[in-house]
């Protein structure tokens, strides 16, 4: 092929190949990109973009590829036009869009002692994606993941058993050996606050919710239920 080089052209280059299809090579004469980069070597290989407020880099080296900056600058991920993961210049990374809510329980002091019944948590704090449902207290996995799952609840002082439970999908979450549920338990006198907080593996459209497994369950307003994706 010939390049143009300071305003010169018929230069020919044993390095830089350009395809019948468009693709361009450098250091490969048959390129499988529109760039393809190579170095028939176990030594670095790089691409830079960059001006004068700083750059960003492409990096193979050691087994191990590299995306990276030099300059003390974020790094940011975006679709759709809109910033989704950061990586800031000191290695924090946040991503805004990732789903998560936080719900209380009612204001008044409420009891709930039938088996499978429904412990609501209709006031929301925050919901990030709008996946839980505040009239149904349900939350509904966006996309399939690994999520933290918390929330408490109240116990009287009567000394009677009370277990909340966590369900998924209409059914207790456990174990296919357990018979018991992961779940809060209660039967001890005094008011005590009881909680769990617990890595659950939803597929996108499973839902979960928190219900009564065994005696009695007072809720308040101090009471919570939440979820966020974390992988």
């Amino acid at each position: 092929m010939t390049i143009t080089l300071n305003g010169t052209t018929g230069i020919t280059s044993t390095v830089i190949t350009e395809t019948s299809d468009g693709n361009v090579g450098i250091g490969t004469s048959l390129p499988g990109e529109r760039l393809d980069v190579y170095l028939n070597t176990t030594g670095n290989v790089s691409a830079k973009v960059g001006n004068t407020s700083g750059s960003v880099q492409l990096l193979q080296s050691n087994g191990l590829a590299y995306l990276y900056t030099a300059a003390n600058q974020p790094i940011a991920f975006s679709t759709s036009n809109t910033e989704r993961m950061r990586i800031d210049s000191a290695g924090r990374v946040t991503m805004p869009y990732q789903p998560s809510f936080l719900a209380q329980a009612v204001q008044s002091d409420t009891t709930y002692s039938s088996n499978g019944t429904l412990i609501p948590f209709p006031n929301e704090v925050f919901d990030v994606g709008n996946n839980y449902n505040n009239s149904t207290s349900r939350f509904t996995a966006p996309v399939t993941g690994v999520y933290m799952v918390s929330w408490t609840c109240w116990h009287d002082d009567a000394g009677n058993t009370g277990r909340s439970a966590l369900y998924k999908n209409g059914s207790p979450y456990k174990s296919a050996a357990n018979a018991s549920p992961i779940s809060t338990r209660h039967n001890a006198g005094g008011y005590q606050a009881d909680g769990v907080a617990i890595p659950v593996q939803l597929s996108a459209g499973d839902y979960i919710e928190v219900k009564v497994f065994d005696g009695s369950v007072r809720q308040f307003w101090m009471n919570y239920f939440s979820a966020h994706l974390i992988g």
